[in-house]
């Protein structure tokens, strides 16, 4: 049985003011709890409702996954965190991390406290 997370999305409002990424926590996004990546297109930004915009992002979220290995899936499946540790490093700086993994596992919180303020790479897209 998998647990249920709380999950922080709010937690980099405002990172367009800071850096000059395009990345909007707020607006539709995917992203990879294996490594960490974010998939964000303009359109997502533009037209958060768009179906094509949820689409595309399906899209991605299926090709991506092929480019991990089988055991890496199974090690997340077989995890009660919502994110391997180096894709919660990476995911805390847009702003989105497990607050019951931040309170619960070691491996993430230390994972978290190692991760950059602020992402180095914007959302692909």
């Amino acid at each position: 049985m998998r647990i249920k997370h709380v999950i922080l999305t709010g937690g980099a409002i405002g990172l367009e003011d800071l850096t000059n990424l395009t990345f909007r926590p707020d607006k539709p996004y995917r992203c990879c709890l294996l490594c960490g990546a974010v998939y964000q297109t303009e359109l997502d930004r533009e037209f958060p409702h768009s179906l094509l915009g949820k689409s595309r992002r399906q899209v991605w979220a299926e090709n991506h996954a092929k480019q991990h290995p089988q055991s890496l899936h199974v090690k997340l499946f077989n995890s009660p965190n919502f994110a391997l540790p180096e894709a919660a490093k990476r995911l805390a700086a847009y702003g989105i991390f497990s607050l019951n993994d931040l309170a619960i596992d070691d491996e993430v919180s230390d994972a978290l406290r190692q991760s950059s303020p602020v992402p180095v790479n914007d959302a692909e897209c």
